[in-house]
């Protein structure tokens, strides 16, 4: 990868991959399904599950999600 395709390279923040998710939120059960899918389940509380097509993008839903259950 040169200088020009590297994200880092470029001062832009690397995609984050699931581990980093998990690292994110650790009150979180995240896994990659056998839809390819990311998908994450909380440990404790009531159940809720939340899923997305990138790393990125299941971080965004738990954040989503933890915002809800705040506001109840």
């Amino acid at each position: 990868m040169d200088d020009m395709t590297d994200p880092s390279a470029q001062g832009l923040p690397e995609e984050p991959d699931l581990e980093d998710v998990a690292r994110e939120y650790p009150g979180w059960r995240v896994w990659t399904g056998t839809d390819r899918r990311y998908h994450a389940l909380r440990k404790c509380g009531p159940p809720l599950t939340v899923r997305g097509d990138y790393p990125l993008d299941l971080a965004d839903e738990i954040r989503r999600a933890e915002a809800f259950i705040a506001e109840l």
